[in-house]
Order: structure tokens, then sequence, then C-alpha cells
């Protein structure tokens, strides 16, 4: 709820933090989902905090976790990631960030540019509410979210 909070009232650093924390608490707990998510939310953050290199570090794990199950879905973030980081003005950031990316999908036969995972037209984001409890879900992607307080996936 802090950490919602502090991304509601605009403390970007803050929601980082807590997110960030939260982030390393559901990996101890080994709930990967979570985890990505959390980072994901961190990442997010830290970019409207203007931390480009903590909001880089948590989308690094985003893409580490996310690639680990899901290698097209760990696509399809770090091309919003590079997106919404070129969007921020952090174009060199982002040209970097593409390269660490394809060197490390290169080791399964991927890149950015599969065609099974298209660039996304343009970074979103929308919310709604988790149908079981209530809380407000924040969507990583096009596909699934998983709600932070009670664990429900909700899909589209």
């Amino acid at each position: 709820d802090q950490a919602n909070q502090f991304f509601d009232d605009g403390k970007y650093s803050e929601a980082g933090d807590a997110l960030s924390e939260l982030a390393e608490l559901a990996q101890q707990h080994n709930r990967p989902r979570r985890a990505a998510q959390m980072f994901y939310r961190a990442y997010d953050s830290y970019l409207k905090a203007g931390d480009v290199n903590e909001a880089i570090e948590q989308a690094r794990h985003t893409i580490d976790i996310a690639s680990a199950a899901k290698p097209m879905k760990a696509i399809r973030l770090a091309q919003n990631v590079i997106a919404e980081l070129k969007v921020a003005g952090f174009t060199k950031e982002a040209e970097s960030f593409a390269k660490e990316v394809n060197q490390k999908l290169g080791q399964h036969g991927l890149s950015l540019t599969t065609t099974e995972a298209a660039t996304p037209a343009a970074p979103k984001q929308r919310t709604s509410n988790c149908s079981k409890c209530g809380a407000r879900l924040r969507w990583m992607d096009d596909d699934e979210v998983e709600c932070e307080y009670c664990g429900t996936i909700t899909y589209t």
C-alpha cells in the first residue's frame, strides 16, 4: 500500500525503493512472476524520478526473470523499456540496453527483432481493479497481471 501511495503522490524514488524491496522479497519466496512485476513497477518509478541508472537496473531484473520462463514476453517487455527510455530522452541508454538485451537473448537464438514479438506502437499502461480483492492493478503488458496484494492472476 505504501509503495502505491508513494507512486500516486509523485514520490517516485521512494516508490521505486519500496517496489524494489518487494521484488527482492518475492524472489526470496520463489515468486518469480510477482518479482518480475515488482521490478518492472520499480523500473517505471525510477524512470519517472529521472534516475535512469536505477531504472535500467530494475529493468534488467525484470528481463532476466521473464526470459527464464517466457522469452517472448521478455522481448516485449524489453521493447517497451527501450521505447519508454527513448521517449523520456534517454536515447543513448536505450541503445546500450538494447545491445545488452540482444546479447542475452542471442544465447537462446532470439533477438529484440524476433518476429513473434512485434515492437509495440507506443508504450502504454492501463489500470483496473482486481476481481478478487479490489486492489488497483497496473498491467505490465497486454496479456496478464498478478495482483500484488492477493496474488490473483488476471488475463485479457
